[in-house]
């Protein structure tokens, strides 16, 4: 199954934060907690981030990934899990 779009185009956004000592704190709601995936979990969100080796435009670290399920969307999840990434 093809699940690309390739009709869109594609464009390079960045969205920059330059001070990561002042980064909102966001809460999870209620009934949620941050963990390390284990096999067997029920994984309903998650993140992908590492720091570049090289700095690129004051760039230090790169957020690459972010998901949430479905079924979770709109259960205020993203934002906590960006600010934790």
């Amino acid at each position: 199954m093809d699940t690309i779009n390739r009709t869109l185009k594609y464009v390079d956004l960045y969205l920059v934060h330059n001070d990561l000592n002042n980064i909102i704190d966001c809460k999870l709601p209620n009934g949620y907690k941050f963990v390390y995936f284990n096999k067997g979990d029920e994984k309903v969100a998650t993140a992908t981030a590492f720091y570049l080796d090289i700095t690129e435009n004051d760039i230090t670290g790169n957020v690459h990934w972010v998901s949430v399920k479905k079924e979770y969307q709109g259960k205020h999840l993203s934002k906590p899990l960006i600010s934790e990434t």
